[in-house]
């Protein structure tokens, strides 16, 4: 009975170990469990999405460094405009007032010169007066009339000098750009609607009229008959 006691004692420790290398040898690896794949794939998820993040980090960096140099040019370009402005407003103002300075002095010469051309006429007055003082009545007007006639003759000689010249009119068709008709006369002296006479002269300057002749046209007795005046020619003044 003893002997078999021992005998299955024996026989069960000797059965021990195998079991045991058997179930440690069927226990699950701890990387072949569930939990830890979703652990892996997170952090793998993780790293990726941090890399992509960094990513566009960057390139809006970029972005912005590249903006920035954009409105740093723009900005220098606008003063570099600002400066250029503030430069023609100040050429400007030297240009207009060195052109108003230029017309002062022109202005200047131009009276000057006329004045000094009409001294003679201021010479000729005083001697025709101091002539009158001189003489007798009948002399003394006969000495003004001579003196006026110089005087006059002295004037116009000097505004001609300007390039006064007076309206033709003599011999000469009506002509409104020139003429400045007062009345007309029936004759037949002249062909109808020509200058009869001048009651007032008529002056040019160069191609520039400063004031028309006022003058008489000839209107011959045949055009006015049914009293009907020629064409261009003005009516007949009230009162003459």
């Amino acid at each position: 009975m003893a002997g078999d006691e021992l005998a299955r004692d024996g026989m069960a420790k000797d059965a021990e170990p195998v079991g045991s290398q058997k179930d440690a040898s069927e226990a699950p690896d701890a990387q072949d469990l569930p939990g830890e794949d979703l652990k892996s794939g997170a952090e793998q998820g993780e790293a990726e999405g941090g890399a992509a993040w960094q990513a566009d980090l960057e390139r809006l960096e970029q972005t912005v460094a590249l903006l920035r140099d954009e409105v740093e040019r723009w900005r220098k370009q606008a003063v570099d405009w600002q400066n250029q402005y503030l430069q023609l407003q100040t050429d400007f103002r030297r240009y207009r007032q060195r052109m108003q300075d230029e017309a002062t002095r022109l202005r200047e010469r131009v009276t000057g010169d006329v004045i000094g051309r009409l001294l003679p006429v201021l010479d000729d007055l005083e001697r025709a007066a101091e002539a009158a003082r001189e003489h007798d009545i009948t002399k003394a007007r006969e000495a003004l009339v001579q003196g006026v006639d110089m005087v006059r003759a002295n004037f116009y000689q000097a505004l001609q000098q300007f390039g006064l010249a007076p309206v033709e009119t003599q011999a000469t068709r009506f002509d409104p750009s020139v003429h400045e008709a007062v009345g007309f006369e029936i004759t037949r002296e002249l062909p109808d609607g020509y200058i009869l006479r001048e009651t007032r002269r008529g002056y040019r300057l160069g191609e520039h009229v400063l004031r028309p002749a006022q003058v008489i046209v000839a209107k011959s007795p045949e055009s006015t008959d049914g009293g009907q005046e020629s064409p261009g020619e003005p009516a007949q003044p009230a009162g003459d």
